[in-house]
């Protein structure tokens, strides 16, 4: 199982880099309703409540790091550069 290495994710709380752990260690869990559903349920057997800013960055290392395996991550086609590229996800 990778490990979450940037420094952005360093700060993430307990819950949520376990969350993205998840969905890394098993790809039929890869779609933000799942990854939303992870962070509620695991940052309540904290006492804690998952903040938007926690949900956006899950949602930013998911789209990243699973590409379009990671369900709900928005695609789009640039006209310069006939290429796709993940986009980050609005949570």
């Amino acid at each position: 199982m990778a490990r979450i290495k940037t420094e952005r994710n360093q700060c993430l709380p307990l819950f949520a880099r376990i969350a993205v752990e998840r969905l890394d260690a098993d790809a039929s869990l890869r779609k933000a309703e799942t990854l939303d559903a992870l962070l509620d349920a695991y940052a309540r057997t904290y006492g804690l409540s998952c903040d938007d800013r926690t949900r956006e960055v899950c949602h930013e290392v998911c789209a990243s790091r699973f590409g379009c395996t990671f369900a709900g991550a928005k695609l789009v086609v640039t006209t310069a550069n006939v290429s796709v590229m993940p986009m980050q996800n609005e949570a």
